[in-house]
């Protein structure tokens, strides 16, 4: 329509708010966050994810550390990388926040500290960023899903789970858990799948839209 993008307090100073989750509080930057920084659609999976996750956990992608925060409390210790300066900036804020010291924060590229990591994980976390804007990134999106996935098992000990999210829409729920479960067979490793799930309420899935399901995760335990 050719109106103009503004950004403003329309009253008020307050630039960051708390927000509650469970028995966490985060510092939202509603401004200047991707999303605000809360992804509430992703909801349901930290607090699945704070069920599972035991021993040292890997967080991978973290951005502002909502999911390292909320396995926090069962995990022995936690590494959470992302590229981000600005989002590890707020991670630790957001640990130091809820009084976590088993966090550490690393920022990094996520291929590359996998590639080179020799240190060895009971549950790690993938959240990656969308690899795919249409049909016609999908083959080279599914490849990076599996390098990513392969590159995490290398890391991960036996009886360990991976918790492993998709963002596109492009990429169904089928095609995410096939290209994970091929990719755990090709390593020769046996494999149990614990957790399937969607979208938080926040993100409605409506009838006749297909595209509507866009956020999907999966859960697999690793012999």
């Amino acid at each position: 329509e050719g109106m103009p993008l503004i950004e403003k307090i329309i009253f008020g100073e307050k630039s960051v708010a708390k927000i509650f989750e469970g028995d966490q509080e985060f510092d939202v930057d509603v401004l200047n966050g991707q999303k605000t920084g809360a992804y509430l659609d992703y909801r349901g999976f930290r607090l699945k994810a704070k069920e599972l996750a035991r021993g040292n956990c890997l967080d991978a992608f973290c951005y502002q550390g909502w999911f390292a925060c909320q396995i926090a409390n069962g995990a022995r210790n936690i590494t959470s990388v992302d590229s981000s300066a600005d989002a590890i900036s707020m991670a630790e804020n957001n640990a130091a926040l809820n009084g976590h010291k088993n966090i550490r924060f690393v920022k990094a590229d996520v291929f590359d500290y996998l590639k080179t990591c020799t240190e060895r994980f009971d549950f790690i976390h993938l959240d990656p960023p969308s690899f795919v804007k249409g049909h016609a990134n999908l083959k080279n999106a599914l490849l990076g899903y599996k390098k990513l996935v392969a590159d995490a098992l290398r890391l991960l000990n036996k009886s360990g789970i991976i918790f492993i999210s998709s963002c596109s829409h492009n990429i169904t729920e089928n095609i995410l858990e096939r290209t994970v479960l091929e990719t755990i067979e090709k390593v020769g490793r046996g494999h149990e799948v614990i957790f399937r799930g969607v979208q938080d309420k926040d993100h409605p899935l409506l009838k006749g839209f297909p595209e509507a399901l866009y956020l999907k995760a999966i859960a697999v335990k690793i012999a």
